[in-house]
């Protein structure tokens, strides 16, 4: 039974340059699932910056606006919480804020 479970780590189709074993866990024990904050359009006009807020919509690759502070810095990916295009995922680099429309990804190192 062992045996049959350890094999089932090694895929068929494999990823060009990986040759490992697959690693088996939980989403939650690789990564931090979040969401955004409530973010208006009257906040973003009176605190207009340089750092993009995200938001549930996917035009614009999801900017809402920019305001002059960020609550996230790095690498993340983001994902559209709500309305027609729910899902929607986004991979973000840099400063930024998303609205509570949004849940972010974040690795845990």
């Amino acid at each position: 039974m062992n045996y049959i479970r350890a094999k089932r780590l090694v895929p068929e189709i494999r990823f060009k340059n990986f040759t490992d074993d697959w690693i088996e866990g939980k989403v939650g024990d690789l990564f931090y699932l979040k969401r955004g904050k409530v973010i208006l359009q009257n906040f973003i006009e009176n605190n207009r910056g340089k750092f993009p807020v995200y938001s549930s919509q996917t035009e614009n690759n999801g900017e809402l606006g920019k305001i002059n502070t960020y609550d996230f810095n790095g690498e993340f990916i983001t994902w559209t919480t709500d309305g027609a295009h729910a899902g929607t995922i986004f991979y973000r680099n840099g400063k930024f804020s998303i609205t509570d429309r949004c849940g972010i990804v974040e690795i845990k190192i």
